[in-house]
């Protein structure tokens, strides 16, 4: 389990009142998602669920456009943010507590039919349209590469946005998890073979998914929450 800036080691652990966390997330199922009674679930979201009840921190907790999300976690004191790749650009921004859950694999997605779409490497991208999510990691990836690539990209607001425009042949690429692939398509009643995942992106599977604090967040609910994860990570 990987803590930076607080550990349970360095904060006065005693008993005092707490603020309520706000922990803020998006759509990008399995891992969090909003069923259909408007409850957040999912893979990640039950995790971090069980790690606040077993640390006793009151929260709450709500879903947003990834943007949206990452601009309240970035600017509100005790709010959290999860589930976030731990970049080199987002390091600073945030105080970190890793892994939630394993990193998923990410791939660029192409339908079946568009069998003129074949890429060995990214740099083979020039020219055409790649779908990601709003200032997520992809979006950072493909921003720091710019015009060297000379690809358009879609930065749209939510991953089921984006596969909407995948399927009707509006983008070529869309940059989703095997799983989370699978779940549109299971969402939608379609066959799990109209897509192809074309390449993987490299840099998602070197980088822990995480939960990310605002740097004004009471050290004490971090190093709660940090003795709950290390408490378990020994059983």
């Amino acid at each position: 389990m990987l803590l930076l800036t607080v550990s349970a080691s360095n904060v006065e652990c005693i008993e005092r009142p707490l603020p309520r966390l706000q922990v803020v997330t998006e759509e990008w199922p399995p891992y969090n998602y909003t069923d259909q009674k408007g409850q957040v679930v999912g893979r990640a979201t039950s995790q971090v669920v069980r790690l606040l009840n077993a640390a006793k921190i009151d929260f709450d907790l709500l879903s947003y456009p990834w943007s949206r999300s990452m601009q309240q976690a970035k600017n509100n004191p005790n709010t959290m943010i999860y589930s976030i790749f731990q970049t080199a650009e987002r390091l600073n921004d945030f105080v970190w507590l890793c892994p939630l859950i394993e990193s998923p694999k990410m791939h660029l997605f192409r339908l079946q039919a568009r069998q003129d779409l074949q890429l060995a490497s990214i740099e083979q991208l020039a020219g055409q349209s790649v779908a990601v999510i709003k200032d997520d990691f992809a979006d950072q990836l493909f921003k720091q590469r710019g015009s060297s690539l000379d690809v358009h990209i879609d930065n749209l607001s939510s991953s089921h946005v984006n596969f909407k425009k995948l399927m009707a042949g509006r983008i070529d690429f869309m940059v989703s998890s095997e799983f989370t692939m699978l779940e549109h398509l299971k969402r939608n009643d379609l066959d799990e073979h109209l897509v192809v995942a074309q390449i993987p992106i490299i840099t998602a599977v070197k980088e822990p998914l995480c939960m990310a604090f605002n740097k004004q967040t009471d050290p004490l609910i971090i190093a709660k929450i940090a003795e709950e994860m290390d408490r378990r990570s020994l059983k």
